[in-house]
């Protein structure tokens, strides 16, 4: 269920529809670094994420 669950979030995160805040909201994350360590991307996956989800929509 784990890794499904993980999965499941990296990909919502790279599929730029959704902003880091809901996500974070949904996955029942307290903050984004935790977050960010949660979710395996690599480090120019992480920058170019940054710009697309900073505002909620």
């Amino acid at each position: 269920m784990h890794t499904a669950q993980c999965n499941g979030i990296t990909n919502t995160y790279l599929s730029h529809k959704n902003t880091i805040v809901r996500i974070i909201h949904v996955s029942k994350h307290r903050d984004t670094k935790i977050f960010l360590d949660y979710i395996k991307l690599s480090s120019d996956e992480l920058k170019i994420g940054k710009y697309f989800r900073i505002l909620p929509i």
